[in-house]
């Protein structure tokens, strides 16, 4: 008899945890998708709406079927408002972004927009890198602020986004239909790109001078803090020489893009006279020109001079050297005058 009466308990318990386990099965997801539904709406209902939205992505997340919650979630999103603010400044390579980049989001009921506290905002860069504050929340307005520490690097412009978003800890939802984007066109002068193109006329040393005259350049404009400078050897000196008066086409066709200044260089060399057996007296004609992204002259320039050496090469790249440094300090004093200018 205790042996029947043992089996028949193990049998009912048995029994009992498979019905248990078939209602729960049946149940499913259900009654935890509904208490995260709960708290959902009762946080929205005081005000906590970043919190309500968590909520309602894990009562999605746990039953991704309910209409209910969808339209909840969708209906308490839409209702969301994005602002942002920041002062549009000449931005500086190596430099900070002064002043905080900030993004405002309320939320809109029948009565009013109230600021939402608590909702993170992710920044990244679109254009140009660098370091600065990715992820930020907001503050009892509503308000989150990025602050850009240095911008390393960009081309002609640096933009960065701003996207709300939510995160339960297992998940993360970008609302990337309220990503905001600032934008900062004016770059510093010193950082704007430089290209330099050195075309040879006639030069006998199949362009060693041009090479030499073209590093000089560069290294003038580094020197005075210019972080964006290419040096290019133009074999078509005929497209170089019209670039030099300013003809559209050739200034086009030179350009890479809409934000360079072009600096226009031709060097001729001229042998003058021989005076002894090893004694040769050469010239050099350098004439340089900076052409602004909107095709305008700026600094202009023609300088000539000597050069004396052992045989005819040599006194030709001597003359080359001498017209460099003059036209090197010529440019240095320019460059200091520009720098003063723009307060740099």
């Amino acid at each position: 008899m205790k042996t029947i009466a043992l089996l028949l308990s193990i049998c009912f318990l048995f029994s009992c945890a498979t019905v248990t386990g078939k209602r729960e099965e049946e149940q499913g997801p259900a009654p935890v998708a509904e208490e995260y539904y709960g708290n959902a709406v009762a946080m929205i209902d005081r005000g906590d709406i970043a919190g309500g939205l968590n909520q309602l992505i894990q009562a999605r997340t746990a039953d991704p079927e309910s209409e209910k919650i969808r339209n909840k979630y969708e209906e308490t999103v839409s209702r969301l408002e994005i602002s942002i603010r920041y002062d549009r400044t000449t931005v500086k390579r190596g430099r900070p972004i002064p002043g905080p980049l900030t993004c405002r989001i309320t939320y809109r009921t029948e009565e009013k927009k109230n600021p939402v506290t608590g909702m993170e905002v992710r920044f990244r860069f679109i254009r140009g890198h660098g370091i600065l504050t990715d992820r930020a929340t907001t503050d009892d307005m509503g308000i989150a602020r990025c602050y850009v520490e240095r911008v390393d690097g960009f081309e002609d412009s640096v933009v960065i986004e701003a996207v709300p978003l939510l995160d339960t800890g297992k998940k993360t939802i970008l609302i990337l239909n309220m990503s905001r984007r600032f934008a900062f066109t004016e770059i510093s002068i010193l950082d704007s790109p430089h290209r330099v193109f050195v075309s040879d006329i006639g030069s006998r040393n199949g362009g060693l001078d041009v090479l030499k005259l073209c590093t000089g350049l560069k290294r003038v404009l580094e020197e005075n803090g210019f972080t964006d400078v290419k040096c290019t050897y133009e074999k078509d000196a005929e497209l170089t020489g019209r670039a030099l008066a300013l003809e559209e086409d050739a200034v086009v066709a030179l350009r890479q893009s809409g934000s360079e200044t072009l600096i226009l260089v031709t060097v001729k060399t001229s042998f003058i006279s021989q005076q002894e057996v090893d004694f040769f007296v050469s010239g050099a004609d350098i004439q340089v020109r900076f052409v602004d992204p909107a095709g305008a002259a700026g600094y202009g320039n023609e300088i000539s001079a000597r050069g004396a050496g052992p045989t005819r090469d040599r006194s030709s790249l001597q003359a080359v050297d001498n017209a460099l440094d003059l036209m090197i300090n010529d440019i240095d004093s320019y460059l200091k005058e520009l720098r003063r200018e723009y307060g740099i």
